[in-house]
């Protein structure tokens, strides 16, 4: 599968569908002029109760960014 963002910028979100639950998947971030980098990510088990989670990374210098996540937990 492959998806792309061909958008200038600095932040994308990509939205990736028809991941199956339970499995692990690998990805590779490209782009002009830069090295590629990639990682992995898991997809949750089908439950029979409801979850929720939060994912939370380092905003860095973006306090505005930091705030509204804060406020939406």
């Amino acid at each position: 599968m492959e998806v792309s963002d061909r958008t200038r910028g600095v932040m994308h979100e990509v939205r990736i569908t028809g991941l199956s639950p339970g499995v692990r998947y690998r990805y590779e971030v490209t782009g002009e002029g830069m090295a590629p980098a990639g990682g992995e990510f898991s997809t949750a088990p089908v439950l029979d109760v409801p979850f929720r989670f939060v994912v939370y990374g380092d905003t860095r210098s973006g306090s505005s960014d930091h705030r509204a996540v804060v406020r939406a937990t």
